[in-house]
């Protein structure tokens, strides 16, 4: 269920594509959170691969390296 959610948060941040308002003073605050969205779905993404590696396939690849 957590990696349908992060993908869907990437596929809302693609779709968005940092469209941000004209307005010089919104449009540069748009700009900064959409860095620091993108940021943090890196983030998130790397710690949920890492942590499905860990639960999911570590065993299966240790056990297949020991035959």
């Amino acid at each position: 269920m957590s990696g349908g959610l992060l993908v869907g948060t990437i596929w809302l941040l693609w779709r968005n594509k940092g469209h941000c308002p004209a307005d010089p003073g919104i449009g540069e605050i748009c700009q900064q959170a959409n860095k620091w969205n993108r940021r943090i779905l890196l983030s998130a993404v790397v710690i949920w691969v890492i942590g499905f590696t860990a639960a999911y396939l570590a065993l299966p690849v240790w056990e297949w390296f020991e035959r």
